[in-house]
């Protein structure tokens, strides 16, 4: 789909034009509107508290049943589980496993062997039979420590009173 794009100056914004109303359309008349008048108050009721005879009196008694069951209790009964047909235990006897008839196969493997080394330089890794002798003995003392650096030699005459010092 193939369109062409929009010609800014092809376009131009809508205007719309609003104008004040007309003069001569005459305004409606001004209402006043009253809220509704008052209802008139309830009328005033007057109840006194029950009289002191009413508070002596008891109600008479009442005995209530509970209400009868919907089906009648179940009947108790012992189930017993079903017995064996025979008391005595099953003999079970597994003989065990005979060994196999056959003797096993020898196996004579000789065990590998390394091939000649690749390289032509043989490798005598055989014990030495000349005791060596120990290396000589050296003796070294441990290192001292190093005296803290004394201090540049200077030289300080106490100060002069003041009573002293010529004027």
């Amino acid at each position: 789909m193939h369109t062409e794009p929009l010609d800014a100056h092809a376009l131009a914004p809508l205007t719309t034009l609003i104008l004040p109303p007309d003069a001569d359309v005459p305004a409606p008349a001004d209402t006043l509107t009253e809220p509704p008048p008052a209802a008139p108050p309830p009328p005033l009721t007057d109840t006194e508290p029950p009289a002191p005879e009413a508070d002596d009196e008891v109600p008479a008694d009442t005995d209530t049943a509970p209400p009868a069951p919907l089906a009648p209790a179940p009947t108790a009964m012992l189930t017993l589980p079903a017995l064996p047909p025979d008391d005595a235990p099953l003999d079970t006897s597994t003989a065990p496993l005979a060994p196999p008839a056959d003797a096993p196969d020898r196996s004579d493997t000789t065990p590998l062997t390394p091939d000649a080394p690749p390289s032509a330089d043989a490798i005598d890794t055989s014990p030495l039979d000349v005791v060596a002798p120990p290396p000589d003995m050296m003796l070294t003392a441990p290192p001292l420590p190093l005296a803290p650096p004394a201090p540049a030699a200077s030289c300080n005459n106490p100060p002069t009173p003041a009573s002293l010092q010529p004027p």
